[in-house]
């Protein structure tokens, strides 16, 4: 059920228009933002790692997202660089 949910929600994300990717993305990183005090609590119990620890790696998957939305052939479905 799932990995057809997945399936059908990346074919619409490859279909929709660049803006559009770029704005799911943000938003995205808008929601990784606003609950970082609870990912960083969910890392903390599942990793054993400290809080400051938690909040280190989700800063990482801050920048990673925030990569993804400049770095334009991740949008265009371009292997160019």
């Amino acid at each position: 059920m799932h990995t057809t949910y997945c399936f059908v929600y990346a074919v619409c994300f490859v279909c929709s228009k660049v803006l559009q990717r770029q704005q799911v993305m943000l938003n995205y990183q808008k929601l990784i933002r606003d609950h970082t005090p609870e990912l960083a609590e969910l890392i903390t119990r599942e990793q054993g790692t400290t809080i400051a620890d938690a909040k280190d790696d989700i800063f990482r998957g801050i920048e990673v997202v925030k990569f993804a939305c400049m770095y334009r052939p991740v949008f265009t479905n371009s292997s160019a660089v």
